[in-house]
């Protein structure tokens, strides 16, 4: 069984924006990051319009993983990912 998790992704600035991309070449990055957890990215999600825009995810994960096992992956700096499961 899998659970869906929200990931709204920060960049701490333009500069961690042009670094880690938009869409397919920002999936890629959180793939890496989070390699071993056997999460589930989309290639594609919905961003705002701010500048560095937030990036808005939905992402499959087994139902035995816990968000605050996520929290211990060491993200880049640069980044920050904010994940809280969704309702079922």
């Amino acid at each position: 069984m899998t659970k869906d998790l929200s990931f709204d992704v920060y960049f701490s600035n333009e500069q961690a924006h042009a670094r880690f991309g938009d869409g397919k070449t920002l999936a890629e990055h959180l793939r890496e990051i989070y390699e071993g957890e056997d999460l589930v990215f989309p290639d594609t999600f919905e961003h705002s319009d701010t500048s560095p825009p937030v990036q808005y995810l939905t992402v499959e994960a087994p139902d035995d993983m816990t968000v605050e096992e996520l929290y211990e992956v060491e993200v880049p700096p640069g980044l920050m990912v904010r994940i809280e499961e969704l309702p079922q």
